[in-house]
């Protein structure tokens, strides 16, 4: 079977298989942008805010995660809004491609020629379930801009940055800010997600998340460059705040753990005996 029959069929089997885990994201997400939108309305009614919210406020609101924490000084803070969002994806991304394997792709994998195709093709689709998650979440940031009665002019407002998470934007343009909002998020959930979907053909799918959701859950805590849950949070960038981390290692790394995965995920593929597994 040719790699593209692999590939129409997991979009369409596999976006099927989690659109209701899509619909929960989307309901959850929004639901986080009530308490925004309450505080808004406190900060207007008490004057200590007067500028109206952008689709890119909106956004940040939803992926800033939290500063850098430092145990000598400070509260330890924890992102549950950055953490939550974390969770869905990879709750999303997690199950699918094992479960396929031994359900309604299970004959296809037998009958392919090259069990890397197979693979590669999942690959594809963790890609593709990542970057839906991301198109999903900012369209949410849209319609929650829309029911603030914000605008989607290109800007961001360092008084709402500072009155609703403190924090300060001055220094990064709003080129950088949609890095840090798209581009530096999106690659390290590839990232993270590829080497979560190679793990579970080593062990089950559950372990695999449970480890995936540790190391992110650890990065809240240790800003450290070598964990990459840092890179995804907008307030961690070094953009933003000098003690930040950067933004090309972040990249860097991400690159470095999806290719691992692929790489060692094909491996597996051509070892992966389904008959003695089921």
């Amino acid at each position: 079977m040719k790699f593209f029959k692999f590939l129409l069929y997991d979009l369409r089997q596999g976006f099927r298989y989690n659109r209701i885990k899509y619909a929960a994201a989307a309901a959850a997400s929004a639901c986080t942008l009530i308490w925004f939108g309450l505080s808004l309305n406190m900060g207007y009614r008490y004057g200590f805010i007067q500028d109206i919210p952008s689709f890119t406020d909106v956004a940040v609101y939803l992926l800033r995660g939290t500063p850098p924490y430092d145990p000598g000084y400070g509260q330890y803070i924890l992102p549950v809004i950055w953490l939550l969002l974390q969770t869905l994806l990879f709750f999303i991304t997690a199950y699918y491609p094992r479960q396929d394997i031994y359900q309604f792709g299970q004959q296809i994998f037998l009958r392919a020629y090259k069990k890397t195709s197979w693979w590669y093709s999942k690959c594809i689709w963790c890609a593709a379930s990542v970057a839906v998650f991301y198109l999903m979440i900012f369209g949410v940031a849209a319609v929650g801009c829309l029911c603030l009665r914000g605008t989607f002019a290109p800007v961001f407002s360092e008084e709402l940055a500072s009155y609703c998470y403190g924090g300060v934007f001055s220094d990064v343009t709003f080129g950088q800010l949609w890095v840090l909002l798209a581009g530096l998020p999106f690659a390290v959930s590839l990232g993270m997600c590829l080497f979560q979907m190679m793990l579970s053909f080593f062990v089950e799918p559950v372990v695999s998340y449970l480890v995936v959701i540790g190391i992110m859950a650890a990065s809240t805590y240790m800003t450290e460059p070598w964990m990459i849950g840092n890179y995804s949070m907008v307030l961690r960038s070094a953009w933003i705040r000098p003690d930040g981390v950067d933004t090309g290692a972040g990249f860097c790394l991400a690159a470095a753990i999806g290719i691992f995965s692929i790489m060692i995920g094909a491996w597996r593929m051509r070892k992966y005996d389904i008959l003695a597994k089921g």
